[in-house]
């Protein structure tokens, strides 16, 4: 890149000898990977002296190296140095150490050159490893170096490490602890506190004695172990256990009670079978044990996009919703869901049996909320995670009864739209895109094309403004409109709803606000955003044909205006 690499001195292929000398002044830092078959990414600007001279048989010399604001393999670093010397057939690691702000790693040994060689090369076929990696001054703070998902760490380390072994097996001794500590995870509100780590590193073993920490008000934990190398049905065993442990995030708030296991299972491998023989026998991950959920809100802005992937994970979980289970989205949903599902099988061929229902609650279509009747998640088709949707839902708009369904998979829903009295899918449609009674009239007005501008101001600018006013007084109806200043529930004469805006009509933006103070009786209020037009208004519904409407208005004039009605409804 832009920094500087010379090379010198001499090689002698006759007499197999060699005095080169290698230096770098903030060059590109993967210069030392160059002979490496795998080599991990390293970025920053290092500057380094090398130094070899000697037999080809017997290579003598010393090296040095720092980095400085770069990265080890995704792993940023302040500043990294290392010490080597080259004798004997033998790499000493001198000193490397690696800090980032306060925190760093130290590590020394030595690394024999036969470990480089093939196996049936090697001049001392018991050649080992032996660098010893002191983690005391690491602390958590050095997490958010390590990986993005962890916003800080505060806490102590305390252990050795010393890898051994060869770079096709290696193994390692030595143990790690913490305690006490505290991390605070990326997109997780809630801080893992009073972290306790316990792990042994026994060769070939790594044991997870312990891992505990707090969230909220419960704890999590887990114990474990993991074999370097094993056949695959000893390779690892992780427990899981949360008791009442409390999560709070953008997406997921609630509390989490689980008892889990993680291990390899023996099954039957379909998908590498030949012919009409037997399939044969592989492993994959296990997951099993329970998990209940209990007062939880979750905010799912979509629906979020199950495809197959490649995991095969076998699969034996029980989900349980306890009390007070929320989905909740401003835009989309209000919905308080019970119930439970068994989950066996795996990833790739999943059998879930069980229901999720709809205790209450209100689903958002086309601005409009659409009270639940019942609603329901069941799983029909084996080999699938996507449930089938059975849904019956109500709506109120002026003076129709709007009735939403919707049937089948997620994939492929079927939505249908009723009213009483009836009209068309397509009208209903566009009468609560728009916001305006049709009272069945497929003609689009004036009205009409200035309330489907204000659809697009109010979803997006004044979305947030109308949820808001809506769940702090407890409204059923807040919307803004451009136009005359209506009562929203029918009143206009046919001529009044047809006839084309005026100029300053068109300029004038309304709020509209009512509720349904119980089953039968709406109460209501519009109002220019200059206050000189308003309007209060009411609705009785005597019974399902029969309502009774007033409504009294407001205007330049000193008098206001008085309307009452008598409305029967009759379907055909």
């Amino acid at each position: 890149d832009r920094g500087i690499i010379a090379v010198g001195g001499s090689v002698d292929f006759k007499k197999k000898l060699l005095d080169v000398e290698v230096a770098a002044v903030k060059a590109n830092p993967a210069i030392v990977t160059a002979v490496m078959k795998d080599p991990p990414e390293i970025k920053g600007e290092t500057d380094m002296l090398v130094q070899v001279h000697g037999s080809f048989d017997n290579p003598q010399g010393t090296a040095s190296l720092e980095i400085a604001n770069g990265s080890v393999a995704g792993v940023s670093v302040d500043e990294l140095t290392a010490m080597l010397a080259l004798a004997d057939d033998n790499i000493k690691l001198q000193q490397l150490i690696a800090t980032k702000d306060a925190y760093g790693v130290s590590a020394a040994g030595d690394i024999p050159l036969d470990l480089f060689r093939d196996k049936k090369q090697r001049r001392n076929p018991d050649a080992q490893m032996n660098i010893v990696m002191d983690l005391d001054k690491a602390r958590l703070g050095i997490l958010p170096a390590l990986t993005k998902m962890v916003e800080w760490g505060v806490g102590d380390t305390q252990g050795k490490i010393r890898l051994a072994g060869t770079l096709e097996e290696p193994l390692l001794f030595g143990s790690v602890k913490i305690a006490g500590g505290s991390v605070k995870a990326k997109y997780i509100n809630t801080v893992f506190d009073d972290i306790n780590l316990d792990v042994l590193f026994n060769g070939n073993t790594v044991q997870l004695k312990n891992l505990s920490a707090k969230l909220g008000k419960g704890t999590l934990s887990a114990e474990g172990s993991y074999a370097l190398h094993t056949d695959a049905d000893t390779a690892y065993s992780l427990h899981i256990k949360a008791d009442k442990a409390q999560l709070a995030s953008k997406i997921f708030t609630g509390t989490i009670t689980s008892d889990v296991t993680l291990q390899p299972e023996q099954y039957p491998d379909m998908k590498n079978r030949n012919g009409n023989a037997a399939p044969p026998m592989a492993f994959r991950p296990r997951l099993a044990g329970s998990l209940r959920l209990d007062d939880v809100l979750i905010n799912m802005p979509t629906v979020p996009e199950l495809g197959e992937g490649d995991s095969n994970i076998g699969l034996d979980m029980k989900l349980v919703l306890g009390p007070k289970v929320h989905l909740y989205n401003s835009y989309l949903y209000d919905i308080w869901l019970k119930g439970g599902i068994d989950i066996k099988g795996s990833t790739v061929f999943p059998m879930i049996d069980g229901t999720i229902k709809a205790d209450k609650g209100t689903v958002k279509y086309l601005r409009t909320d659409f009270k639940l009747n019942q609603a329901g998640l069941v799983w029909v088709d084996p080999g699938s995670f996507l449930p089938n949707v059975n849904l019956d839902s109500t709506a109120r708009f002026s003076r129709y009864n709007i009735f939403m369904k919707i049937n089948g998979p997620v994939s492929e829903m079927d939505l249908q739209l009723t009213s009483d009295p009836p009209l068309t899918q397509n009208t209903i449609v566009r009468m609560l895109t728009l916001q305006r009674e049709s009272a069945g009239s497929n003609e689009v007005t004036g009205d009409d094309m200035a309330n489907l501008m204000t659809v697009g101001l109010q979803m997006t600018v004044l979305g947030d403004v109308e949820m808001f006013v809506k769940q702090t007084l407890g409204l059923d109806q807040f919307r803004i409109y451009t136009g005359k200043t209506r009562s929203g529930i029918g009143f206009e004469s046919a001529y009044d709803r047809n006839k084309e805006l005026t100029e300053d009509e068109k300029n004038q933006y309304n709020v509209l606000v009512s509720k349904y103070l119980n089953n039968n009786f709406m109460l209501g209020y519009t109002t220019s955003f200059d206050a000189v037009d308003r309007s209060i208004f009411g609705q009785y519904d005597i019974s399902k044909h029969m309502n009774i409407t007033y409504s009294r208005s407001y205007d330049m004039s000193k008098e206001p205006k008085d309307w009452y009605g008598l409305e029967y409804k009759i379907s055909f």
